[in-house]
């Protein structure tokens, strides 16, 4: 996740005549694995955001990505960040049972059901559209 990779990214497959290039940036990332932190530190009262645990560099990373990313009419950067985080913290599950919605079953890999929820909140419409949108 770097300009310099998106730019040789988006030179490659233009050359290769892709005209909509969707750059997806990093996923929230925990100091440890997520599963270990909801159980070691916040089992008895899980919130359902919470920056305990989460990795700020990754944040702080993506901050520096996104402002450096110069959007086009051919390429979008989506802040996959955003949408799992808020001022709240990071989303540690989804739904209403955190065994079975915990959002990263590892230190930064999307479980299934935080993958369904990133495609149907940004990616979907995103990828189906004739248009890059603003984000």
């Amino acid at each position: 996740h770097n300009i310099q990779s998106f730019k040789l990214i988006a030179e490659k497959l233009k050359s290769f005549g892709v005209s909509k290039i969707i750059f997806i940036g990093p996923t929230p990332h925990w100091t440890s694995d997520l599963p270990k932190i909801i159980l070691r530190k916040i089992w008895s009262n899980t919130p359902k955001r919470t920056y305990l645990g989460i990795n700020q560099n990754v944040l702080a990373d993506n901050l520096i990505l996104q402002n450096s990313f110069k959007q086009t009419d051919t390429e979008i950067f989506v802040n996959v960040i955003d949408l799992f985080c808020n001022q709240d913290g990071c989303l540690t599950y989804i739904g209403d049972d955190k065994k079975t919605g915990v959002t990263s079953f590892d230190s930064g890999h999307l479980t299934p059901i935080a993958s369904d929820y990133l495609a149907r909140k940004l990616l979907v419409d995103l990828i189906i559209s004739n248009n890059i949108k603003t984000q």
